[in-house]
């Protein structure tokens, strides 16, 4: 007969979401309101219209206007610095020859600074000063939590069917400060810092010397507090959020 001799004690485990320690925590109850974009998922990052107090799965800091250098060939706009504000899917953009109207539609490389973002009219603009206005300000909520707390609403498998999500204009609460489990898609070691993806909140990790993944932006004040992950397709971790 074999006896265990030794445990794993650097596995993740709990519910995205839910506290990992007793330590201290800042969080507020907010109404989550994706407008169908992304599902409102707990351990996922969100932010919050500053003048409204509506939570929303993902987004990009920033009072809803820029100021950046950039130029457009067709419908690609090309940044590559940014002097104020961030930039945001909806906005509109001027500047010397640019067509009246343009919209940024989608995002490309770019998450609010340097790189691509898709415009609504093709058009071609030397490199110049370009302003971008009508953007929601908004601000970092924080981790969606608590989802102990959670109405079970399930999903079109059943009422009761397992879910971390849930739907538009339901109270949440939402975490800036705290020790909490969640679950990101990459391999990560303690010490790591967090990114958000700015379309859907989802969470992945990189090194202290890597870059922020594509389509992402650095979560702010978090890293990586507990439970490093080997495997490359993620798993659960400890995110320590210090404000």
């Amino acid at each position: 007969m074999s006896f265990q001799t030794s445990i794993n004690v650097l596995q993740g485990f709990g519910v995205p979401g839910a506290p990992h320690l007793v330590s201290p925590t800042r969080a507020e109850s907010l109404i989550i309101n994706s407008n169908g974009a992304a599902p409102n998922t707990y351990g996922y990052a969100a932010f919050k219209n500053a003048a409204t107090n509506i939570a929303q799965m993902g987004g990009i800091a920033g009072p809803g206007t820029a100021s950046v250098t950039g130029s457009i060939a067709g419908t690609v706009l090309t940044v590559t610095a940014v002097s104020a504000g961030a930039l945001q899917v909806g906005q509109t953009i001027a500047g010397t020859g640019v067509t009246s109207g343009t919209t940024i539609t989608a995002l490309g490389t770019g998450t609010g600074g340097a790189g691509t973002y898709t415009v609504s009219a093709s058009q071609t603009v030397s490199s110049e000063t370009i302003t971008a206005s009508g953007g929601t300000n908004l601000v970092f909520a924080g981790l969606m939590v608590n989802p102990k707390e959670a109405t079970l609403w399930g999903t079109a498998a059943g009422t009761l069917a397992p879910t971390l999500a849930i739907p538009d204009n339901a109270q949440a609460d939402f975490s800036v400060m705290g020790d909490w489990v969640v679950a990101v898609s990459t391999a990560c070691n303690v010490g790591d810092y967090i990114a958000y993806n700015v379309s859907t909140g989802a969470l992945s990790t990189y090194a202290p010397t890597g870059s922020v993944p594509s389509g992402c932006a650095q979560l702010p004040g978090a890293k990586v507090y507990r439970y490093a992950i080997t495997n490359s397709g993620g798993g659960l971790t400890v995110a320590r959020l210090t404000n």
